[in-house]
């Protein structure tokens, strides 16, 4: 978080902690979650969340009539809510959720460090002043 972020800084001078990367993938158009109506969006769901196929990611709430049952938008497929539309209007297209699986690293990335794998005959690059081998 934002702690982490100052400790990379140098603002807090503390280690930073290390969390293992998380892969996220979305395979299919099923991630993405569209509104098909419009009206006032009410989230039901928080950023990075685990969501199950059929939970309720939104409710859109008609604002030409009151009293009217809220269309919900409700999950396709199991995974973690990548994205969602801030909450205010939406109308028919607007994206209202986004859905990722977690994966596997790509090919070509260090699993340990999460960095770009490098040709140790690569120049060398600098970070801080310091050289980087």
């Amino acid at each position: 978080g934002v702690r982490n972020l100052l400790r990379h800084a140098d603002i807090l001078k503390e280690v930073p902690l290390a969390q293992p990367t998380r892969w996220l993938a979305m395979p299919s158009s099923d991630c993405f979650h569209i509104a098909e109506t419009e009206g006032l969006v009410e989230p039901c769901a928080t950023l990075g969340q685990a969501v199950r196929s059929g939970d309720i990611l939104a409710r859109i709430h008609p604002i030409g009539r009151t009293g009217s049952a809220p269309a919900e938008c409700r999950a396709v497929l199991h995974g973690m809510l990548a994205a969602r539309h801030v909450p205010g209007l939406v109308k028919p297209g607007d994206c209202l959720a986004v859905i990722a699986v977690e994966t596997v690293a790509p090919e070509g990335i260090d699993r340990a460090t999460t960095r770009p794998a490098r040709d140790p005959a690569q120049s060398p690059r600098t970070n801080r002043g310091e050289t980087i081998r």
